[in-house]
């Protein structure tokens, strides 16, 4: 997936378009998470009017998917098992998802639920949270594209940088099963877009720390220690953007980033 999303990115900055539709379908047959991407590419050779390429796109969209449903993906949960786990169970493992199932958890042992219904209050609460996250995404996304569309020019790096926020909000906030390894996927757009001081700071750090809590918690298999290994990632993550301007003020003052804003 980090190969096809690399070259994808390449071949975009190359004013490769047929190339970037190629391996755009590389990176979601890898794993179906970059199809989120769909509507900023859509939006981009729609706002640069490259309808020849935007209809290829179509075209070898419906044909790929047409093949690959008659052939390998054969049925609905071959295709969402490309998601994982959590699209077909409901499991959260390293993300805000498991800090909600663990939080939930611990209230139970104290306030147990009614013999009726043991696991009523559980469930509505896991779901209520789960809409709640997939709310939260979903207006940021659509603030994001309204943002777009007001802009009267829309270039590669814009959508580079697009696509890089928009991944790294899938996977804080709508990923359930979340593993350390698909923050990797961020590196080629923190890298070729690392003038982005922000995107560049919290991509990194994002990276950085889902390894090392990931492997400092490996065989853990205290709640609480599992939850811990959620948070480290994903509290300074949120640290940052909150705190943005006096971080990035101070580091820019230390000479620690990039001059360009």
């Amino acid at each position: 997936l980090c190969f096809a999303l690399t070259y994808l990115i390449i071949s975009l900055k190359r004013n490769r378009y047929i190339s970037s539709v190629l391996f755009f379908w590389v990176a979601i047959l890898t794993k179906l998470t970059p199809i989120v991407l769909s509507p900023l590419i859509l939006i981009f050779y729609c706002k640069l009017r490259l309808w020849k390429i935007l209809t290829f796109g179509i075209v070898l969209s419906l044909i790929t998917v047409i093949i690959l449903h008659s052939t390998v993906l054969t049925t609905n949960q071959a295709w969402l098992n490309l998601l994982g786990p959590s699209a077909t169970k409901d499991i959260a493992y390293e993300s805000i998802h498991q800090i909600i199932h663990t939080f939930i958890d611990r209230i139970n042992t104290y306030f147990p639920s009614s013999p009726d219904h043991p696991l009523r209050f559980h469930d509505s609460v896991i779901k209520i949270s789960k809409i709640i996250c997939y709310l939260v995404f979903l207006t940021f996304y659509s603030w994001l594209m309204l943002k777009i569309s007001r802009q009267a020019s829309y270039n590669k790096e814009d959508l580079i940088l697009h696509c890089g926020w928009i991944l790294l909000a899938t996977f804080l906030i709508v990923t359930p099963w979340y593993q350390p390894w698909y923050s990797i996927n961020l590196l080629p757009f923190a890298i070729f877009e690392y003038r982005s001081r922000l995107f560049f700071l919290v991509s990194l750090t994002f990276i950085t720390l889902s390894s090392t809590s990931y492997y400092l918690l490996l065989y853990s298999g205290n709640p609480i220690q599992l939850t811990l290994m959620s948070l480290i990632p994903i509290y300074p993550v949120f640290l940052i953007l909150i705190f943005r301007k006096k971080i990035l003020r101070y580091m820019s003052s230390k000479k620690l980033l990039f001059d360009s804003p």
